[in-house]
């Protein structure tokens, strides 16, 4: 399933692409979400996340499917203008997204472009976790705007 999104973050291109790969953000995310068990390694242009979410903080469905709980690998590459997010598990899902940074008209925020794709290759319920993820992307991304805008203002 294709996600497209566009939003605004309050704060000037280069400060929202360093925020993106920081370890402040990255910490920020892991606290909003209560995920604990988790490794995060940057050298500024690349950017790895290593998380262990118990079955319990999963959503119910993909909780009674995954009893031991789920790891993934959130790596991100930064070029230019540009980062590229791609989520890697022992599960049959896809998960990349592309965030192409602009400075909008005042200079001051800028434009977020988010692109990607989710893909869950599971029997019966792959497209109704895919249609999930799709309905809260838009809001998930808007949330993480504020979190964005609070690191760079904080650098």
């Amino acid at each position: 399933m294709q996600i497209s999104h566009t939003y605004t973050v309050e704060a000037e291109p280069a400060a929202v692409l360093d925020a993106l790969l920081s370890t402040e953000l990255n910490t920020a995310r892991m606290e909003k979400f209560s995920i604990s068990d988790y490794e995060f390694n940057t050298d500024g242009a690349q950017a790895t996340l290593d998380i262990t979410v118990a079955a319990d903080r999963l959503p119910k469905t993909v909780g009674k499917l995954l009893r031991s709980g789920a790891q993934a690998t959130l790596t991100m590459r930064r070029e230019d203008d540009v980062v590229h997010l791609e989520v890697s598990t022992k599960v049959p899902v896809k998960v990349e997204l592309t965030l192409r940074v602009a400075p909008q008209v005042d200079g001051t925020t800028s434009a977020v472009q988010a692109t990607g794709e989710v893909s869950v290759n599971m029997p019966l319920i792959g497209s109704k976790i895919e249609d999930a993820v799709s309905q809260r992307a838009a809001r998930a991304l808007e949330s993480d705007a504020a979190l964005i805008a609070k690191v760079a203002a904080s650098k």
